[in-house]
This record gives C-alpha cells, structure tokens and sequence, in this order.
C-alpha cells in the first residue's frame, strides 16, 4: 500500500530526476541553429541516445506532476484540478 508521504517522496524524486536529466540532454544536444537539422543529426552520434533521455525525462516529470497533484487533490479543488490538467 502506498502512503501519502511515499507518494510524495517518489514524485519528488521523479521530479529531481527529471530536473537533473533535462540538464544532461540540454547540455549534449547539438546547437541546430549554428548549422542545418540534417547535418546536425549526421554529425551528432549520439542523436539518438539525446532523445531517449528526453523522452525519459518528460515522463519522469509527468509522473512527478500527477503523483504531487494526488498528494494534494483534497486541498487543489477544481481550480487545482484545472491547473494539472493545463500541465499534464
């Protein structure tokens, strides 16, 4: 069974990981406006190892997202409600 203070300590941390990948992949992505999307993509070996860390970290930041707003669905109310469905 998964108690409300797990729940928020497993968001959190999907949070925190998902933080910590996003600044991986930004600091590996090839800069595409210094050259063409192709050449940036030929010339980059890794292309699509970047991505798979993307994809990665947004899922990680959903899961943190949805995982905080159940922590807090009793205090969020229909405006909370609104809220993580705009961010989700």
């Amino acid at each position: 069974m998964m108690t409300l203070s797990r729940l928020i300590g497993w968001s959190g941390m999907a949070s925190l990981v998902s933080g910590i990948l996003l600044i991986v992949v930004t600091l590996l992505h090839p800069d595409i406006f210094q050259t063409t999307f192709a050449r940036a993509i030929l010339d980059t070996p890794w292309w699509v190892h970047i991505h798979v860390l993307f994809f990665a970290c947004a899922l990680l930041a959903l899961l943190g997202t949805a995982g905080i707003y159940l922590a807090q669905v009793g205090e969020a109310g229909v405006l909370g409600l609104v809220g993580f469905l705009v961010v989700f």
